[in-house]
């Protein structure tokens, strides 16, 4: 190897941390980094757990018929499931909320 290569392998030097394989003694590097995420990760969690608590979640997995209703709610109250008439392409159109399934 020393014949291909010559004096550039004579001139490289090991990091004296890694003589001995892997280095050992390893820290954080980029603590900013490290708090910055840490604040998002309180944030986020802050968010959902308001949003949870104030929010109505089964709104969001209500079914939405063809005039944007949400299914069981509003106008639609007793009417908690969706029907096609019609499978077509677009079932978007043909969706109606109604009070059982039949």
């Amino acid at each position: 190897m020393n014949d291909k290569y010559g004096d550039k392998v004579d001139a490289y030097k090991v990091d004296p941390k890694m003589a001995d394989g892997c280095v050992k003694e390893r820290g954080c590097t980029d603590v900013i980094c490290l708090g910055i995420f840490v604040i998002f990760l309180v944030g986020m969690f802050s968010l959902t757990s308001y949003c949870f608590a104030e929010g109505d979640v089964t709104k969001y997995l209500a079914p939405v018929d063809h005039n944007n209703n949400i299914c069981g709610y509003g106008d639609m109250k007793g009417k908690d499931y969706l029907s096609f008439d019609i499978l077509s392409s677009d079932i978007f159109s043909t969706g109606e909320c109604v009070d059982k399934c039949g």
